[in-house]
Order: structure tokens, then sequence, then C-alpha cells
């Protein structure tokens, strides 16, 4: 089996298959950028091509990262690869065990080495798109509900001070939502400045719904199709709460017992032995789309 570690950037990746280093890039004016020439001497240039040739039946490990890691774990899979996901948390700490500087090389060659570590091959997982995808749209719809509370606020300030006779900076947003069409005839027949700005306003509420409305679907969708969706609801929990903690552990056999998966998804304990003394201490993991929850 061919195992190959993978560092992603935003505008290219560094493999390392053990022997040498590749580099991909979809755009060639990324290859002239001062960084990329301290690629050692060997490191081969590949086009897609040559990239599927490269990891088409290999096991490819990436760290766990953002939209672009699981860009590329997605058009690395399409290519024929096994995608492996290394928790980013338990990566650091490895490499730091083994080197003091990061780069796209480290990492690579790093991430390779700890598939092989018979101790942290446990923290390297299969990737599942899903998953991933889930976890995109409920930081989407928590950033969303942030904008939605921003724009609320900043229009009833303006309808404050524009009408200061009526009340609609006391209404809740519900009712400010249901009023918004009235609000804005009113805005168009009311000649001042900050008109604009409150009519602004209300589109940006108006665009948030929206995709707040069309997040909640699709993260519905997938969830209901999870096989822990009806052990879930069946605490009392609301779709978003069941979505959130799928999208966090999505395999609840990838742990051992209820402690490691507490200690995974929000702050939990772990055990670190020294001959016959057993220390308790507090992880530092913690989930902050689920830790309030």
């Amino acid at each position: 089996m061919k195992v190959i570690g993978c560092d992603v950037s935003k505008d290219f990746i560094v493999l390392y298959d053990g022997k040498r280093f590749y580099l991909y890039a979809e755009n060639e004016k990324t290859l002239k950028k001062k960084r990329l020439k301290r690629l050692p001497p060997g490191t081969e240039t590949v086009n897609l091509k040559r990239l599927k040739e490269l990891v088409n039946g290999s096991t490819v490990i990436l760290e766990q990262t953002g939209t672009y890691g699981v860009r590329y774990a997605k058009i690395l899979e399409e290519l024929g690869a096994n995608i492996l996901i290394a928790d980013g948390k338990e990566f650091k700490r490895f490499r730091h065990g083994r080197h003091r500087n990061k780069n796209d090389l480290v990492d690579a060659k790093y991430l390779r080495e700890m598939f092989f570590s018979p101790y942290h091959q446990r923290y390297i997982r299969p990737f599942h798109y899903g998953r991933y995808r889930l976890r995109a749209l409920i930081r989407h719809q928590i950033r969303t509900n942030k904008d939605l509370t921003r724009a609320v606020n900043r229009l009833k300030q303006l309808l404050a001070y524009l009408f200061p006779g009526k009340d609609y900076y006391t209404m809740n947003r519900y009712s400010l939502f249901k009023n918004l069409e009235a609000i804005k005839k009113e805005l168009l027949s009311h000649p001042d400045s900050l008109s604009l700005s409150a009519l602004s306003e209300i589109k940006k509420i108006e665009v948030c719904l929206e995709a707040i409305e069309i997040a909640e679907k699709e993260i519905e969708s997938i969830v209901m199709i999870h096989p822990d969706y009806e052990i879930l609801k069946s605490f009392g929990l609301g779709t978003l709460q069941i979505a959130s903690l799928i999208a966090y552990y999505w395999d609840i056999d990838l742990f051992k017992d209820k402690d490691s998966f507490i200690a995974y998804c929000l702050m939990g304990v772990k055990k670190e032995q020294s001959g016959k003394s057993v220390n308790r201490t507090r992880t530092d993991k913690t989930r902050t789309e689920i830790k309030g929850m």
C-alpha cells in the first residue's frame, strides 16, 4: 500500500511518498512565488494527469483543516485516492515532538510518518464528505445568525432615529420580520439620507433569512439519514443540536467508551500514567459549536 502525506495550502498542495516531494498547483503563477523556491532538489512539479497517476489507489493523509483541505480531499478522492484525515491537535503534538519548524515540507513528511506510528494512528480517521459539509453548514448558520443580529440591531437604531414616535425599536425580531414590507414602504416615502441605510439593513436581513432557511433544509436532509438521528432525537434534542453533535463525532464506533466520546466532543478528561501513578487531566479539546449545548 502506497501512503502519501499531503499538506494543503490555498493555492497548492505538497505531497510526500517517503522518497520524494511533489508539488501540484492549479495556477501556474503560483509556481513562481518565492516561497516555493525552498522546495528541495528533485521535487517534481505535477499536472492534474500526473497527480492522478500518483494518488490513484494510494492512501493520502491530510491534516484536519478548513475549506481548502476539504476541497482538496474531495478532488483527490475523485482521482482515486483513499483519503484519511489526521486530527489537527494530535498532529501538531506529533510534529512538535520531532521538528521545531513548520512549513509545507515538514507537514507533508510528518503526516505520512504519523500514519505509521502505532500510538498516533488512532487519530487518523476516514474522510467523510458529508461530515465536513455538515460542519461547514453549521458554521455558516452560526455566522449568518450573528450577521442577522447585527443587521437587526442597526436597523432598530436607524428606525428609532427616523421614526421617534413609533415603537419599531421595541419590537422583537420576529415581529420586526413580519413588518419589514410595511417598514420598507414607509422608508421609501421618508425623505432622509439615513432611510437608504435602513433599506440596506433590511436587504441584509432578507438575505440572511433566506440563507438560514436554505442551510437548515440541507442540514436536516443530511442529519435525518444518519443512523444516530432517531437515538439523539429521543433525548429531546432539536435538529440543529443533533446536527452539531453528529458533525463532530460522525461515527460513534471510533470511540472506545463514553469518556473518550465526551472528551472528543467537549472538554473531557484524559489519563496519563507514569509507573504506577495515574494522573487525570482535562483535555483542551472543546468544540465551539457544541460546548454551549
